[in-house]
């Protein structure tokens, strides 16, 4: 049974990991989501994440045939929820506007940072106007309350990419961690919030990509070859 409404990304990514960094993940620190979430509202969700042809499906599907689960949790979509880059054939989850309160408590939360990089990237406000039409008004994922509605993993459809950051697999099948230092206007990645070892932070994400890939990921980073 599948762990996520995308069996073939879940069957790819079984195929695609082959061993795993654990010194990454025991070297790169960052800040707990989970802490840290009532000062970013989801920032990350203001990110362009590509979807596969699988994902876009699933997602027409839900706004057509759930629509009144949306409605349950006042979330209204627009007609269309998916972008098109015909160029690279990479399918996006279209933005919205943040709500003003939103978008000002993210600003008076990086000003007020003691991180010396917080009042530089206020100038990155720009990028955080926007966010996924299934953002709701607190910044949490809608694709995750209709999951929980329905019984199901909260991450059941949320899009891969999405829960799996900042895991990445690279060319070589390497699984990892982003190097946090990348994007220090995240709070989670600020200097001053970073307090533990990535996989502990990412405990659950990991757990679950282990589920999928039918490895113990964390015992594996926990307890490294030599």
């Amino acid at each position: 049974m599948s762990a996520t409404a995308f069996p073939k990304i879940e069957k790819a990514l079984e195929s695609k990991i082959k061993t795993i960094d654990s010194k990454a993940f025991n070297e790169t620190k960052m800040g707990s989501c989970a802490e840290l979430f009532h000062q970013c509202f989801g920032m990350c969700c203001s990110l362009y994440v590509g979807i596969t042809s699988q994902e876009k499906k699933v997602y027409e599907d839900l706004v057509k045939n759930k629509k009144h689960l949306f409605d349950s949790i006042n979330i209204k979509l627009p007609e269309k929820i998916i972008a098109t880059d015909t160029e690279r054939n990479i399918f996006f989850i279209y933005k919205k506007h943040r709500g003003f309160k939103q978008l000002l408590n993210i600003i008076l939360k990086m000003l007020s940072s003691s991180d010396k990089f917080s009042i530089l990237n206020i100038n990155l406000f720009r990028d955080f106007s926007h966010t996924c039409v299934f953002s709701m008004p607190d910044g949490a994922c809608s694709l995750q309350k209709i999951a929980e509605l329905e019984g199901k993993h909260p991450w059941f459809y949320k899009p891969v990419n999405c829960w799996k950051y900042p895991l990445k697999i690279d060319s070589n099948g390497v699984l990892s961690v982003y190097n946090t230092n990348a994007n220090t206007f995240f709070p989670c990645h600020m200097k001053s919030n970073k307090n533990y070892s990535s996989y502990k932070v990412l405990k659950d994400e990991i757990n679950f990509l282990g589920k999928i890939i039918k490895v113990d990921i964390l015992k594996k980073i926990k307890k490294p070859k030599g």
